[in-house]
């Protein structure tokens, strides 16, 4: 993939981050996300496949929603 390629792809990933933001703000997707966490974390179901791996994705998009709040706020 050239630097062209590259560029392309960011934009579009740019973008798709955009929509999702405006048809549900960070602090939306974030309270939401923790919810569903603390909710499966609480409950007795065990079906759920690979635990561990789905905290870990639930801890990233949480801090990555942080973020994205934080810098939002200083626009």
């Amino acid at each position: 993939m050239g630097p062209l390629d590259q560029f392309e792809s960011d934009q579009k990933i740019l973008r798709e981050l955009k929509d999702l933001f405006e048809f549900a703000p960070p602090t939306k997707i974030r309270r939401d996300l923790e919810d569903l966490f603390f909710t499966h974390i609480t409950s007795e179901d065990p079906s759920l496949p690979n635990e561990k791996e789905l905290i870990k994705s639930i801890y990233y998009l949480i801090n990555f929603l942080n973020v994205v709040e934080e810098q939002k706020r200083f626009k």
